[in-house]
């Protein structure tokens, strides 16, 4: 069978997965299971956050309206879409039947294809789902499905190890064609058909991206026939804490919504796109793709093969390139997070210290519910919640307010906004969080909040559609509300004093506090730079630079406790981390590290019990010991010792081998035989001779004994397969024959017996003693016989 296993990929149009299954099926004829795993896990709260589960209400609706709009578009193909609720290491291999190996699994065998990921919960996942489906013989596929650019095509590393983390220069790299300075245009996308611009139009196409695949032809995806294939869950089947049902969201889920509104964006919206997409109202102000991109109802290459079909309809444009500018970002924080892992998850990100975040639970509280006292940031938080939508100018500014003024702990922004937003996506959301806290090496880009309310919605009517308390306000006072007496009853009060917001040397002292407060030297060296730049006297930098020097003391402890844990030996992890504590390290690494102590010491312990059983040569102690390893030590710390045990139950069967056949004893032979083959000592010399010396000691005894026939013909059989040329099989044979002649005699006996048919009687026992059989068996029929006859003389003589 093949399994077609969909995570973020619900489409069947450019679906490489479904397509790489219909070759699959087409050269085998193999049935195709197309499923996807609702995991409970993606329900459940997530780690910062006080009680959102990871997948929202808006988002869980639009992924039931995507696997609804899905299972039909299969069924219209013949095929079917099964949905089950549960882990996918527990789902998946109960489902997949165990396959026999194959050495071409493009022919024969079990095969798992699925979209490759790049984050590291993904990853850990699909490592050990391929371990475990190894096992019973089925195959991995990956197939790449996620990016505009395929992994491929990238002028880089197969690591990404040498691909730039600033974007700009990304873009250069790999849309030559495209290179310009940081918010530039190229010149044959300016707005100008008559000018000189023209004559570079040419090149607007040399972006080179792969072919969208042939659709599916009806048919080339056979289901399954032995499963229920059922319906879509309701939303009370959904493994969560129960949630209201939304009234609305920001779209409808599904393939077929994604390809209308490709259609309609196209059609208009899209040469309005570059003055528009700063407008945080309007509908058609952006293409609202990004959920269907998200969930993979839509591919990139449809969205850039419809974009350059509209471009040779009519022309290239600042519009369509900014366009094209947003899906090569997508692609960015794509291969960002695949080149860096797990650390954009980390709380320092890819800076080399975590800084310190003074809001909590309160700040926090204010913002997701939208209560700030800071218009921009409390309407877009509604609209969010409401909906599920936020503008990507809404996003900039509501992060950069959280992290930034009040200094709440970016990762729990970025685990709201999984929640909550439709267009979650794990690269896009968290890359872009770590890179607004400034924790990956960029210059940190903090938003006045209140002068971005003022120029992206001038006139307050974004504002008034989310914040009804403030419907009432002109637009010069709408973005203040605070300093109007009386302007916002019933609006919440600034959370954070309005003059933070300051004029720009009043904007570089705050950054220098800010900095400082956060313990970062990251943030106190870009805020000092600004500081030079800004003329700031050395008296005004000093507590800046105290702290800078303060906490350069830390990070030496912090670096040496840092490779410590990376090399993992205990007595230089055991001096990093009293150093680290005396040196005020922040104790949550302090405790991670003393995790990976327990760690080590326990490692260390395991292998010293390993390598005590295995010089004991115990093997029942060395299986102890390997069992208390297993799921804690690498494979290929626990290979040796594996290779020990298996050494060491050969020895133990050569032995039992070598006495069983010393002794002759059909017992010892087949439990040495049992142990023989436990140690997979199968088909050596030993192991052969001691198969055919049971098999001629076992013809002996059956010769020798009053064996029934069927004993005899086993161990005829066992002669023939293990000593063909035993000189007594041919008598063995002739007695087979004999016991058989007479076997069928007795049965003739039983059956005339039960019957009691004269003539039966009489052809039974001329039978029996064609056969020899002894006297006593036949003296029954026969008394019966002489019974029937004396009867039938009897009845005569009393006749009239």
């Amino acid at each position: 069978m093949i399994c077609c296993w969909l995570r973020n990929d619900l489409r069947t149009q450019d679906s490489p997965v479904l397509s790489r299954a219909a070759e699959l099926s087409a050269r085998s004829a193999r049935p195709v299971l197309v499923l996807y795993i609702l995991d409970p896990r993606h329900f459940t709260p997530s780690q910062q956050l006080l009680s959102a589960p990871r997948t929202g209400a808006a988002r869980a609706e639009f992924l039931l309206q995507s696997l609804g709009d899905l299972k039909g578009r299969l069924r219209e193909l013949g095929s079917e879409l099964l949905i089950r609720i549960g882990a996918p290491e527990e789902v998946l291999p109960d489902l997949l039947r165990r396959s026999v190996p194959s050495a071409d699994h493009e022919v024969s065998g079990s095969v798992l294809i699925t979209q490759e990921e790049s984050t590291f919960e993904e990853k850990a996942l699909d490592c050990l789902l391929q371990k475990k489906l190894s096992l019973r013989g089925i195959t991995w596929e990956y197939c790449w499905g996620r990016t505009l650019i395929h992994k491929e095509d990238l002028p880089f590393e197969a690591d990404l190890s040498d691909m730039p983390d600033v974007f700009t220069r990304f873009k250069n790299l790999v849309a030559p064609s495209l290179a310009c300075a940081c918010n530039g245009i190229p010149p044959q996308y300016e707005d100008d058909p008559d000018g000189e611009a023209q004559a570079g139009r040419a090149e607007v196409g040399s972006l080179r991206i792969r072919e969208v695949l042939d659709e599916l032809k009806a048919g080339s995806l056979p289901q399954p026939q032995d499963l229920d294939f059922g319906e879509v869950p309701s939303w009370q089947d959904l493994p969560w804490v129960d949630l209201p049902r939304p009234s609305r969201t920001g779209g409808e889920g599904g393939e077929g919504a994604a390809l209308r509104r490709l259609e309609e964006f196209m059609a208009g919206p899209i040469w309005s796109y570059a003055e528009t997409r700063n407008n945080m109202l309007d509908f058609d102000a952006s293409s609202k793709l990004s959920p269907y991109l998200a969930n993979g109802c839509l591919s990139p290459r449809q969205v850039f093969q419809a974009l350059r079909r509209t471009e040779a309809s009519n022309r290239a444009s600042a519009s369509t390139y900014w366009f094209t500018f947003s899906l090569l970002v997508r692609d960015f924080f794509h291969f960002f997070a695949r080149k860096h892992g797990a650390r954009i998850f980390h709380p320092h990100g890819l800076a080399p210290e975590r800084p310190v975040w003074r809001g909590g639970d309160q700040e926090f509280e204010l913002w997701i519910n939208g209560k700030t006292g800071y218009p921009l940031v409390d309407a877009n938080m509604r609209e969010l919640r409401a909906t599920g939508w936020m503008s990507n100018r809404g996003r900039q500014n509501v992060a950069s307010f959280l992290i930034l003024d009040l200094q709440v702990d970016w990762r729990r922004g970025a685990e709201w906004f999984e929640s909550q937003l439709l267009d979650y996506d794990v690269c896009s959301n968290w890359c872009n969080w770590v890179m607004a806290a400034g924790l990956v090496g960029n210059r940190t880009n903090r938003f006045n909040v209140v002068k971005q309310s003022k120029q992206y919605d001038p006139e307050g009517a974004y504002l008034r559609t989310w914040l009804p308390e403030l419907r009432h306000l002109p637009a010069e006072q709408i973005h203040e509300p605070w300093r109007w007496p009386n302007a916002g009853d019933g609006y919440a009060a600034p959370s954070v004093s309005p003059e933070r917001f300051p004029a720009e040397r009043g904007r570089v002292r705050h950054a220098l506090a800010q900095g400082k407060k956060l313990k970062s030297l990251h943030h106190i060296q870009q805020a000092l730079e600004l500081a030079h730049e800004a003329g700031l006297s050395h008296m005004e930098m000093k507590a800046a630079m105290d702290a800078q020097k303060e906490i350069k003391k830390m990070d030496e402890a912090a670096e040496k406790l840092e490779d410590a844990v990376e090399k993992r030996e205990y007595e230089k992890l055991k001096w990093a981390i009293k150093w680290a504590k005396d040196a005020k390290v922040d104790e949550d690494d302090v405790a991670d590290a003393e995790e990976v102590l327990q760690e080590v010491e326990k490692h260390m312990k395991l292998m010293s019990k390993l390598q005590k059983a295995e010089a004991s040569g115990d093997l029942e102690l060395l299986v102890e010991a390997l069992k208390e390893a297993e799921g804690f030590l690498e494979e290929e710390e626990l290979e040796p010792f594996e290779e020990a045990l298996v050494e060491g139950r050969q020895g133990r069967a050569r032995e039992a081998l070598k006495e069983a056949m010393q002794s002759r004893s059909v017992p010892a032979l087949k439990e040495a035989l049992r142990l023989a083959e436990a140690a997979e000592l199968e088909g050596t010399e030993e192991v052969l001779a001691s198969h055919r010396a049971l098999a001629e000691m076992s013809l002996m005894q059956a010769l020798k004994g009053q064996v029934a026939s069927h004993t005899l013909r086993s161990a005829i059989e066992e002669a023939d397969a293990w000593a063909a040329d035993f000189e007594e099989l041919e008598g063995a044979r002739r007695k087979l024959q004999v016991e058989e002649h007479k076997d069928a005699a007795r049965a003739r006996l039983q059956g005339a017996l039960r019957s009691r048919e004269p003539n039966d009687l009489a052809l039974a026992i001329r039978a029996g003693r064609e056969a020899a059989l002894e006297d006593w068996e036949m003296r029954g029929a026969e008394k019966a016989l002489d019974a029937i006859r004396q009867q039938a003389i009897d009845d005569l003589c009393a006749a009239p």
